[in-house]
Formats: structure tokens, sequence, C-alpha cells
């Protein structure tokens, strides 16, 4: 601060000496400013010239003598001037009073104008820092916006201790909780507000996403249900739409799934990225769907054969240049693991789903859809890595419909039956009655019981004799249809297979074959069932079909051909069966 004033001091003094000498310097009182002597020394000077040019005979005697009147005549008029005019007399007062004023007034006015207009605090560098009140007593330091939230956040609880009724106090305080990520306390701050929380969707709707985030991202229980509470009150809440959605994606419903994100795609404005990122969902969500054989309850039906396939490929390439850019983003990660899934790179969706990890280990469905990776990845096989995913993401959510069918399952073909008819009745307990899945869980779980109480088989279906089993095959002809001749090549497999007309699709019988023996001429019976509760003894009315997978697959999957023939009864023969479509 004190070089800057020298500095002022010094630039004052300089512009001083430049105005000042002026204004200073002293004339002679006693000496007077005569006009007729400036009058006749002018006029001597112009004579001179005249005479000068008559000389160098610049003008002639006429001009020179009619110049000389001219210049007499003016002088005598001057010096009548004079003599009427009093003399001037220069004094030296007023400049010294100009002078006297500028060197002190001025600077002085300068230097109030500055502290009053000006910032002096910027001399010595120290910026104030407004409070969070308005004020600007806070000394040079920044305002730390986290440790004021938490601090209203205390006030307000404690304002709260005091008038438990204010129940907007309650909202707020939630609100500013979640902010904060202390979802635990959040949740009971949302919980004193729900006589404003229930008759509000988007409150609703932030109470079950704060639920989830205190309990591992987990929305079955209570958070569901307030999300289901939320779409009663608004049928279009978007959040609420892509919770749901997500709900029944996580629980392996993809068609639930699927009808909540339609919903929510029609809201959004074309081409939005919302729009876009939705598109991608449903497609995927329609892929899953297909590959189990699964209606899909689209309003559209697909075109032809590749549009999935298509989609899903673009979304590989998209993904792969998003997780090169930033190879932390483990959500995308989790995106890609599941598109290369969807399109049998099992492999590779394995090495995505680990790159992953940190958001697929707090994730049910993702470890479950990991671990089912990894056995594809390793011809089925769930023993090892693929089991210890299944019990954490039974770990974290314990009635996960897809862990416990894997976890059953396993123990199943490793011949622990008292565990698969654990984890099994579990399962059947959660399935909606009288559904197909049901069904088929029912099955299975006579099937361990049989095999459990010693009689190494199930008791036939209701309804079909035991003298049924001698007559329960059937048979005919598989041929593929010229039209796909170009889409296949020998090596490709043929599997036939007899399923029941109605109930549970799981093959009563199956045989593999491979294109290069197309035409084939086959039969099913009893003894080709993968279980013997399955078993062509147990129906009735079947539908036998064919279909060529290039993957080995035994799931049907999206772009495999395939021929069905039409109901009919368990002992016909003579069937023409036509490979003469293609999987959507």
């Amino acid at each position: 601060m004190t070089v800057f004033w020298v500095v002022a001091a010094l630039l004052i003094v300089a512009a001083l000496l430049f105005v000042l000498p002026p204004l200073l310097r002293k004339e002679e009182s006693s000496k007077h400013v005569s006009h007729k002597a400036l009058n006749i020394k002018i006029y001597q000077d112009q004579k001179a010239e005249l005479e000068l040019d008559l000389t160098n005979k610049i003008i002639s005697d006429d001009q020179y003598e009619q110049s000389i009147q001219e210049m007499e005549r003016r002088l005598l008029d001057d010096v009548d001037a004079d003599l009427e005019t009093p003399e001037v007399v220069a004094s030296g007062g007023v400049s010294r009073a100009i002078s006297i004023f500028v060197a002190i007034v001025i600077p002085l006015a300068a230097i109030f104008i500055y502290q009053e207009l000006g910032n002096p605090a910027a001399i010595t560098g120290e910026v104030p820092v407004i409070a969070a009140n308005g004020s600007d007593d806070t000394q040079g330091k920044h305002v730390d916006t986290g440790v004021q939230v938490e601090e209203m956040i205390t006030q307000l609880a404690e304002r709260l201790k005091a008038d438990p009724s204010d129940m907007e106090g309650w909202l707020m305080l939630a609100r500013s909780l979640r902010f904060q990520k202390h979802y635990a306390e959040a949740v009971k701050a949302f919980e004193q507000a729900m006589p404003v929380v229930q008759n509000n969707a988007q409150l609703l709707a932030d109470y079950a996403d704060t639920l989830a985030m205190a309990n591992n991202g987990m929305l079955a229980g209570k958070p569901i249900a307030l999300i289901k509470q939320a779409l009663q009150l608004d049928p279009n809440h978007i959040q609420g739409l892509w919770l749901a959605g997500t709900y029944e994606y996580d629980t392996g419903n993809y068609a639930e799934a699927l009808r909540y994100w339609q919903q929510l795609h029609s809201l959004f404005p074309a081409d939005s990225k919302d729009d876009l990122s939705m598109a991608n969902n449903i497609a995927e969500v329609k892929a899953r769907l297909n590959s189990e054989g699964a209606p899909v309850p689209s309003p559209q039906a697909p075109s032809s054969m590749g549009v999935n396939s298509a989609a899903e490929s673009q979304k590989v390439v998209e993904l792969t240049a998003r997780v090169t850019a930033n190879p932390d983003d483990a959500e995308s990660w989790l995106a890609l693991a599941r598109t290369l899934h969807s399109l049998q790179r099992f492999a590779e969706a394995a090495a995505a789903f680990e790159k992953g990890m940190p958001v697929v280990q707090k994730n049910a469905q993702a470890l479950s859809e990991y671990a089912d990776t990894l056995a594809m990845a390793n011809n089925g096989a769930l023993e090892g890595k693929p089991m210890e995913l299944i019990k954490q993401a039974l770990a974290l959510d314990p009635n996960h419909i897809q862990s416990l069918w894997l976890a059953g399952t396993y123990e199943f073909d490793t011949e622990n039956y008292g565990e698969a008819l654990r984890y099994w009745q579990q399962l059947h307990s959660i399935l909606p009655p009288d559904s197909q899945d049901a069904q088929a869980i029912a099955t299975s779980i006579a099937e361990i019981q049989a095999k459990l109480n010693g009689t190494g088989a199930a008791s036939p279906a209701q309804g079909v004799s035991s003298s049924s089993a001698a007559q329960a095959k059937v048979g005919g002809t598989i041929k593929l249809d010229a039209s796909l001749q170009d889409q296949v090549t020998d090596t490709d497999t043929v599997f036939i297979f007899a399923r029941a007309a109605s109930g549970p699709k799981m093959p009563l019988a199956i045989l593999r074959k491979q294109v290069s023996d197309l035409p084939v001429t086959f039969f099913l019976d009893q003894s080709m069932a993968m279980m013997p509760s399955m078993s062509l003894s147990n129906f009735q009315k079947i539908i036998v079909g064919a279909r060529i997978t290039k993957t080995g697959n035994a799931m049907p999957q999206s772009g495999d051909l395939q021929g069905l023939s039409s109901v009919i009864n368990v002992g016909t023969s003579g069937l023409e069966i036509n490979i003469d479509s293609i999987i959507p």
C-alpha cells in the first residue's frame, strides 16, 4: 500500500511541474504594456519592407507613396485610441491564486473521490468475500457450500423436534438429506412427511428412489409399492415409469418392463437423448423376450430378422467407443456386457461384466446375468465362479427369480436334490399362480420329491393313463425350405423337438442333427425326455418343431430358422415339417 501512495505522489508532482511554472512566472508590476510603442514598431517594420520593395522595383513610386499614406493614417488612428484607453498593468496575484488552487485542492479532491468510488482494497489484494447472509464481514475465506447445507439441515432438524407437525419442514429435510446422500435419514424424514407425500406422484417416486438407494439399489418391497402408488396418481409420471420398468427388468419380468418402458418412450420428444436411450433399452428387452421364446407385447412386429440384430450391433459399436474413451464408466461396461450377451458373444460379454463389477456387484440382476453369461461361455457349466455370483445375488435379493432358478438348476445337476428342492420351492412361492413358469417349476419340484422319496420318477400327469407310455412317440420328416438354403451351412445344428400344446415350453423330447442330414426322417419318444416328469407320456396334445441354429444353443434365439406343426396327438406318425420361417 505504501508503494502505491509514493508512486501516486510522484505522479502528482510531475503533473504540477508542467502546470505551475507558467502560472508562477512574475511580471514587473511597474512595467507598462504600451500599445503606442507597439504600433510605432510595427509601422517602422512595414515602411522598411515597402522601401525594399521599391528598391527592387517590385512596386512603383505611386504605389509606394499610396501605401505610406495609408500606414500613416492607421498609425494616427491607433495613437488616438491609446490616449483614450488606460494602460494595463500585469499583475501576478491572480496567477498565484490559481497556482495554489491547482497544487492543493485538486490532488486532495482526487484522493477523496478515489476513496469513495474506487477500490482501495485492491491495493492490498485482500478481496472481501460475501457471506451467506449477504454481509461482507467474512475475513477473506470462501464459503463451503457443503458445510452450509449441513448446518442448515441441523438447524431444520432442531426446529422439527420442537414442531414435528410441520409437514413441509419434514419434506424439505428429506430432500436436503437426499441431496447430501444421507439416504437412511432421508427415508425417516420422508416417512414423517407422508401426509403430504402420499398425494404427490413426484414425492412418492422420490421416496421410493431414496428407499432403494438406502438398500443397495433394491426396488423390491416398499419402493415398488410406492412407485405403483405414484403411477395410480399419474399414469404418465416419467420417473415412476422408469423405476417400475427397472424393477421388472431386474426381476427378469421382461414383458412388464417392456410395457412400462414403451409407455415411457411414447412421452419423450422424438430424437431427444432420452428418446434414443429408451429405444435402446426397449430393443434389449425385446431381444431377451425373443431369446426366451416369449411373446413380445409390441405394437409393431419387426419387419425382418435383422432389425434387432442390427440395432444391437450398432449399440455394441457405440458402447465400445464410450468405454474406450472412459474405461472407468462401469455403467457403460454393464450395458455393453448385456448387449454382447443378447448377441450370444458370451466370452466378450463375460469380460465386459468383469469391467463393470463396481456396478454389477451391487445389483442382483446384473450378478445373475454375469453368472449365466459365464456358464454359457463354458458349455452351460454353473460350477465355480457362476455359482459364487448367484449366491452373491441371492445375498442381495433372496427372492431374485433368475438366481433361484439357476441355483436350483446347479444343485439338481450335482444331484444335491434337497438344496434344489429348497431353491425351487421358494421360487414357486414367488411366481404368479397358474402361470406357465409356476406349472413348470411345480413339475420340477414333483420330480425332485420323487427322487428324494426313492421312486426315481414323478407320477404321470393327471388325465394320462399309464398305458399311454407305450404309445408315447411321434415321427415324420423334416426338410428345409428352398428359400432359406443360402442362410445355412452344413454344420449348423438342427434341433427336432416336441412340446406340450399348452403349459410349459420345456421340450418333452429332443433330437439333435445337422443341416447336412436334411431332409431327415425322425422319431421322438419318452426316452428322449430331458426330465421324466416332462415327457411325451405325460401329455396328450403336443406341437412338433425343428429349429436350425448357428450357435448350437438349445434356447431359441433371434435369427434361428424354424418350422412347427399344428397341434397333434401323441402317437401321430408321418408328419411333414418344413423349416420355412425366421425367429424375429
